[in-house]
């Protein structure tokens, strides 16, 4: 996010479980008033679940917000996904907008193509750990993360983060679809 051509963004940052890497302390060094971390004092599993129906049950409350991009540690979002994404809601009546491809790191049967490691440039995260991928995207199950999709505030809010099982994301995405089409 920190590289995203679009400047006005906030993330909320939300480890599982007190944190044993470091994290903290590099959001420190990063020093930007956009990311806002916290941690649980104890790990509640389900993928973080919890923590996206909290957030989105807080962002009711909040004026100053209109669009939610929900997101995992395992996505990679290039510098012009936020730029791109909010060109889709020229339209009054736009709901969401989603991209049609995903960087994503696991190795799924999905992918297309795989992205060169450069390492140097992602210190202190070695790429060599992960197996970053270009993944397709479609409005179906196993085709589309959560952080492929950007939902005004107001559509995220209504229909909340109902699920806890491991796919919720599309669940997440399906019950948007069902209310607003």
């Amino acid at each position: 996010l920190i590289n995203q051509t679009h400047q006005n963004w906030e993330l909320h940052l939300v480890h599982d479980g007190p944190n044993t890497t470091k994290l903290k302390d590099l959001i420190s060094v990063i020093n930007d008033r956009r990311i806002i971390y916290s941690e649980s004092p104890k790990h509640l599993g389900n993928w973080g679940h919890f923590y996206r129906q909290q957030f989105l049950k807080d962002m009711k409350q909040r004026e100053d917000v209109d669009y939610v991009v929900i997101t995992n540690a395992d996505n990679h979002l290039v510098p012009v996904f936020l730029e791109y994404l909010l060109n889709g809601f020229k339209e009054d009546t736009t709901v969401a907008t989603y991209c049609n491809e995903m960087v994503h790191s696991y190795n799924s049967t999905h992918q297309t193509a795989f992205i060169t490691p450069k390492a140097s440039s992602f210190s202190p995260l070695t790429w060599e750990e992960y197996k970053w991928g270009i993944i397709p995207c479609k409005l179906e199950r196993g085709y589309i993360d959560c952080s492929g999709i950007m939902i005004r505030k107001d559509a995220a809010c209504d229909v909340g983060w109902r699920s806890m099982e491991h796919s919720s994301d599309w669940t997440y995405i399906e019950d948007d679809i069902k209310k607003y089409g």
